[in-house]
């Protein structure tokens, strides 16, 4: 080993790579092939020809931009896409102001029965949205005084009916237990020393939120803002059941190249990919935020 005058190696020896490390590569190589390959498979198949859709082949022989030109002029394209930026955006803001208020409520205001009802959110948690979206359809069919319905909920069709089916889709995304549980988490890593110190001063509650919290909640807003917005972006399943299959959104749109006579398998992924690209730039505008946001929502109490 060569070795300067005071006796310092100058040359590192040489690491055996280990076997574990090897594995660990290996098995995250593997994991990468097995979640980009569907969306690789996607891409292949919307530059596909008809002729080409049912063969096997990494790559199509003759690409082709048809299927995108298809997909695009979708005559229902317009109105699903201002239907799904609708609801999306608008879901997203009133998820965001609820959850930012509860979750403020429940870390840095001292209520009797607080504990109780946050333990009782929590165990919402673990209710999958399938066993809980024929309650959610009766209530919000039973709605007092909307949609023809009179004050115990009869008579109408209450946010199920045409013309309020907008704000039947809309409500059950305004609110999100997990959203809420983050939000508080994010806030308990907060000092209560700040509030305190304004309580003194005389400022009242809602002032404390907006001009000493809010300020610092920037990496929790941005985590929660890409929650919200890939949660109502790719909503399929309660738009499909409130509007019986007829209400225009995106991800309903696609359904219709999915028939039983000629499924169009080029023209569908083609329009799957042009719809998957707002999520994509959402999610990459607010990526530098994600990840801090996610740390401090760990925090336990």
């Amino acid at each position: 080993m060569v070795t300067n005058a005071l006796g310092i190696p100058l040359n590192k020896p040489n690491k055996k790579i280990k076997p574990l490390r090897v594995v660990q590569i290996v098995l995250i190589v593997l994991w990468l092939f097995i979640a980009l390959f569907p969306f690789y498979w996607s891409i292949v198949t919307s530059l596909k020809p008809l002729n080409e859709i049912m063969e096997f082949s990494l790559w199509p022989k003759k690409p082709s931009l048809l299927n995108y030109k298809e997909a695009l002029l979708n005559p229902d394209l317009a109105e699903s896409l201002f239907n799904t930026v609708f609801i999306t955006v608008v879901g997203m803001a009133i998820n965001i102001l609820v959850s930012l208020l509860a979750g403020y409520a429940f870390a840095k205001i001292k209520f009797k029965g607080s504990r109780v009802l946050f333990r009782i959110m929590q165990t919402s948690m673990m209710l999958p949205f399938a066993v809980m979206f024929i309650p959610t359809y009766i209530v919000l069919a039973r709605f007092p005084l909307i949609g023809g319905n009179n004050l115990f909920g009869q008579g109408g069709f209450g946010f199920v009916g045409v013309n309020t089916q907008f704000f039947g889709i809309i409500l059950p995304s305004c609110i999100s237990v997990y959203n809420i549980f983050f939000i508080r988490q994010f806030f308990l890593t907060l000092s209560d020393e700040l509030g305190e110190s304004a309580r003194i001063d005389g400022a009242g509650e809602l002032r404390i939120f907006g001009q000493i919290y809010l300020p610092m909640m920037t990496p929790a807003v941005a985590t929660l803002a890409i929650f919200a917005f890939q949660a109502g972006w790719n909503n399929y399943f309660w738009p499909y059941i409130l509007g019986q299959g007829s209400f225009k959104i995106l991800t309903i749109a696609l359904r219709q190249y999915y028939t039983a006579v000629a499924p169009e398998h080029g023209v569908a992924m083609a329009f799957n990919l042009l719809i998957t690209l707002p999520m994509i730039v959402f999610f990459i505008v607010f990526q530098r935020y994600f990840m801090s946001g996610l740390s401090a929502g760990a925090v336990k109490e």
